[in-house]
């Protein structure tokens, strides 16, 4: 046989084993399935990149190493060539050397170089909203992400089918594609990345037409004192995050140019100078245990949040989960948090057991655990609103504070208590009252705890 065709032979065995057929092996080809399953099909592609640093050889027997491909870059690729006696194939580069073709070290791929982050760019811009998942090849959706958000990439990761994404350092996967991420500037500590209410210019500063700011694209100048309204936000292509206002862009820079706001209380402004837009992940953890009763009239809704906290100075999340799993039939409810989580346990579809009969048919219910520093409370309460917000926009819901008349989409258990009944409880207020006071020289309340609420609900 000649030894081109049993090669090509060889590589539509590997493609039809690949798309799942019962292939019967041609006479002097002994392929296997693991062999075939183990190596890149090399008449499919033209191109593959590293996965991993890979060894470059000047004979198809990888003996005589004369190189290195690094990781992430491409080599271009002539043919697939036959090793030896195992049929394991390699692959013959157009430059006359050859390479592993084992898939745990090349990708094949066909993708636009320009369109999508090859290497690493260490933090990331989102430009508009995507999904986070479980893993690189995009089955399960984990989460979501905001225009705005900036994270922190541990590296890129490709995809059976050949394509790039970012691993995240927080866990998960988004997508590597240019046009939804950004690469950012410099300090990017002193802007804006997220896209709240309304901001006040602290210095003069301009309106520009676009997001590049070029001095001759002024449209307008904001004196110092002026409020404005944001509408949203885009990077720049230098990388940086720019409010879009009526009218053009504006600067995000915290330090010289704007301050955005979520009321004067000195908690709020701690959370909104150093923890908005930077809150923990929703992660699910949902038990199947939990009864699936539905809320009332079956609406399948819920209708508003309400805000609990454990009353516990030595319990941590871990414990109070782990507790709650083992005594559900007493009571329950959907979620928890703290400085640093946000865990979901019980599908928000379906009523809990936490603040009695009234509010447990009406409303999503979360426990914020108590935390013993000021960084902590203040990151704990920015879970809180994020979480707080994040359900009633999920649910097609408005922010509002609840209300004597049982309306009303932001609850506290001591609201229920006064308002709805069936329960006596009046938490979070001492724990709020005592956090804010001991650490901040302030009261915190749920009137404060709106408006950080209503923040992040404007900027979503």
């Amino acid at each position: 046989m000649i030894k081109i065709k049993k090669n090509v032979a060889q590589a539509a065995i590997m493609l039809a084993i690949l798309a799942g057929a019962t292939v019967a092996p041609l006479a002097g080809v002994q392929v296997n399935a693991d062999t075939v399953n183990t190596y890149v099909p090399g008449n499919k592609i033209s191109k593959v990149y590293a996965k991993t640093n890979i060894d470059e050889f000047a004979d198809a027997d990888l003996t005589q190493k004369v190189g290195t491909i690094k990781v992430n870059k491409a080599a271009q690729i002539k043919s697939v060539v036959d090793r030896g006696a195992d049929n394991a194939p390699v692959l013959a580069l157009t430059n006359g050397h050859y390479i592993t073709a084992n898939k745990d070290m090349v990708v094949a791929s066909t993708i636009d170089e320009a369109k999508y982050f090859i290497t690493n760019p260490k933090i990331i811009g989102v430009k508009k909203a995507t999904n986070v998942h479980e893993d690189h090849n995009f089955k399960t959706v984990t989460g979501k992400l905001k225009a705005g958000d900036v994270l922190h990439v541990k590296g890129i990761a490709w995809s059976n089918g050949g394509t790039p994404r970012l691993e995240l350092q927080d866990g998960g996967f988004m997508t590597a594609a240019k046009s939804t991420g950004s690469k950012v500037g410099k300090k990017i500590s002193n802007y804006w990345t997220v896209s709240l209410g309304s901001a006040k210019i602290v210095k003069n500063s301009f309106i520009y037409k676009n997001q590049n700011f070029k001095k001759n694209q002024r449209v307008k100048k904001l004196k110092k004192g002026t409020k404005i309204k944001i509408k949203g936000l885009k990077w720049s292509n230098g990388g940086y995050p720019r409010f879009k206002v009526a009218g053009g862009y504006l600067t995000t820079n915290k330090k010289n140019t704007v301050v955005a706001s979520a009321g004067s209380n000195k908690v709020n402004s701690y959370i909104i100078s150093n923890y908005f837009g930077k809150h923990a992940k929703i992660v699910k953890k949902i038990d199947k245990r939990f009864p699936k009763n539905k809320l009332r009239r079956g609406l399948g809704k819920p209708e508003g949040v309400v805000v609990h906290e454990t009353a516990n100075p030595n319990s941590t999340l871990k414990n109070e989960v782990k507790y709650m799993k083992a005594h559900y039939k007493n009571a329950f409810v959907h979620t928890f948090v703290n400085g640093s989580t946000i865990e979901n346990i019980a599908n928000t579809n379906y009523l809990a057991w936490g603040a009695g009969y009234q509010a447990n048919q009406r409303f999503i219910q979360f426990e914020q655990v108590r935390v013993h520093s000021k960084k902590n409370f203040a990151k704990e309460i920015n879970n809180a609103a994020y979480y707080s917000a994040y359900i009633l926009k999920e649910y097609g819901l408005k922010p509002s504070l609840a209300k004597k008349n049982k309306t009303g989409t932001l609850w506290s258990h001591n609201d229920v208590s006064k308002w709805l009944g069936g329960t006596t409880h009046t938490d979070p207020v001492a724990y709020w009252k005592a956090s804010g006071k001991k650490w901040f020289g302030t009261n915190y309340t749920m009137k404060d705890f709106y408006k950080l609420v209503k923040a992040y609900y404007d900027a979503m």
